[in-house]
């Protein structure tokens, strides 16, 4: 009988429970469903687990062999669904052992081809990918030739608020001031959405390089992006409002 389900949508197997922080691993974000999963078997309410598969479990193997040390100092039953041993028995353990280190490197080759994709597509002043600024929106499709790659074209509605920012923040306006108008005048957020502004929203947009047509590689350096000739402001004007944001932060401190 299935007493208790412990779903982790969306969260990669690579982080761990919170019971092994300070266990050489420092602050960052965990698993809540796996905690939860490894405090009731430390409460004792626990008999048996079911994992779907190995990786479900666990992507990294610090964490696999964590997690099968905890149930088996706690004599709790468990088995991997896709996989037809016992871990708790010596082969079973050295099976499920291999596959976990497996489902890490796996996970590590996964990464690196991403960041190699990711590398290639700033060479050519591509963004990698992921929703795209305020102000701006993905090529369609259906628009490009068979085989090229994606980029930003400018949002004509959004980009004339990016604009408008911009002028209202060289003509004096404080960051504060203008996000307050624009919740105001009720304009909308990146993704349609109705919410208020704020300063750090206003402030994210004008020290952002993309607007300047500039791209920012995995390694912070600045290269001219493939939107280059519809940027909204020149590269001289950003720079501009580097010094003035710089210089208000000061005056404020």
């Amino acid at each position: 009988y299935v007493i208790r389900e412990y779903i982790e949508p969306g969260l990669s197997g690579s982080y761990p429970p919170a019971q092994m922080l300070g266990r050489g691993m420092g602050p960052r974000q965990t698993r809540q469903a796996l905690t939860r999963l490894l405090d009731d078997a430390d409460k004792g309410e626990l008999d048996f687990v079911f994992f779907f598969e190995v990786n479900r479990a666990a992507r990294d193997e610090e964490i696999h062999f964590f997690v099968h040390r905890w149930l088996a100092e706690r004599e709790i039953g468990f088995r991997f669904l896709d996989v037809d041993v016992d871990p708790t028995t010596d082969d079973g353990m050295l099976v499920t052992g291999m596959l976990g280190l497996m489902a890490a490197h796996f996970r590590r080759a996964h990464r690196r081809r991403v960041k190699q994709a990711w590398r290639a597509r700033f060479a050519e002043g591509y963004p990698p990918g992921g929703p795209a600024p305020f102000g701006f929106e993905w090529q369609p499709r259906e628009d490009l030739p068979r085989g090229e790659r994606r980029g930003y074209v400018r949002n004509e509605e959004q980009a004339h608020w990016v604009r408008w920012m911009f002028d209202h923040y060289q003509s004096g306006w404080t960051t504060t001031r203008i996000a307050d108008e624009l919740t105001r005048l009720g304009v909308l957020r990146a993704r349609g959405e109705v919410r208020r502004w704020d300063s750090s929203a206003v402030r994210k947009i004008l020290l952002h390089p993309v607007y300047a047509g500039l791209l920012e590689t995995q390694d912070g350096e600045l290269i001219e992006a493939q939107w280059s000739d519809d940027r909204m402001w020149d590269p001289d004007e950003r720079e501009l409002i580097l010094k003035r944001l710089k210089r208000n932060r000061r005056l404020g401190a």
